[in-house]
């Protein structure tokens, strides 16, 4: 069989620079396969030679993740160096490399951004390919991020319900904070101006408003006594 002709539509498309976000997976990938040759040896690279690219690479990648999230964001750059996560999370990194990143900086899994939310919150509002393959390495390293609240009182749950995540990412939420189904929104006040008419609902309401059958019927399944409380509201 022939091979088909190289059209001037394809012929650009290969030419095509990659995306921000491809930048940076390869970056990180790179730093994964690196640090694989570590663990495993390399007949080419000494360990030291390794390492040298591994810390290379980690650094290219803060950097770059950094440079993007300042572009979309008013960040004071003074806290860029905490919000890598949050950049990750917020440009949909591929899992394998978001699980990388969270085995480099463990310890923002727990920041808040300026608006309070953590990794997760920012991670579930990225909703996408591959959405609870990017959430599980959060969820895993710090479960009660579902339990936890951002600036305008919003938990995980209430985030995915109205970004229209699928079913599976409201059954890992819940799996962490079952209790999160009983949180009428918004559990705080004041009220951003967009969260108005969600007022006074819980989840299962958000996810009538918002959701698919398919949510719904997860919430339901998970957490049958809201049927009873969502008859009792107002």
């Amino acid at each position: 069989m022939s091979s088909p002709l190289m059209t001037w539509d394809n012929f650009s498309r290969s030419l095509e620079l990659p995306t921000e976000l491809e930048q940076v997976n390869v970056i990180l990938d790179r730093q994964r396969g690196y640090e694989a040759s570590l663990t495993n040896g390399d007949i080419f690279l000494s360990r030291t030679d390794l390492r040298m690219h591994i810390d290379r690479c980690r650094l290219d990648a803060r950097v770059k993740l950094q440079e993007l999230y300042s572009q979309a964001h008013m960040v004071d750059p003074n806290a860029l160096p905490d919000l890598i996560l949050h950049a990750a999370a917020w440009l949909k990194v591929s899992p394998h490399n978001t699980n990388q990143l969270v085995k480099d900086y463990p310890d923002l899994v727990r920041h808040r951004d300026g608006n309070g939310s953590l990794p997760l919150h920012t991670c579930v509002r990225s909703v996408g390919d591959d959405h609870c393959e990017r959430l599980g390495p959060f969820l895993d390293l710090f479960p009660e991020a579902a339990q936890c609240l951002d600036g305008d009182g919003i938990l995980p749950l209430h985030c995915a319900l109205i970004c229209g995540a699928d079913c599976r990412v409201v059954r890992m939420l819940l799996e962490c904070y079952m209790d999160a189904c009983k949180y009428i929104f918004p559990p705080s006040s004041p009220v951003k101006k967009e969260f108005v008419k969600y007022i006074g609902m819980l989840p299962v309401h958000l996810a009538f408003c918002c959701s698919s059958v398919d949510v719904i019927y997860c919430l339901l399944l998970q957490s049958p006594e809201v049927l009873s409380e969502a008859g009792n509201g107002n």
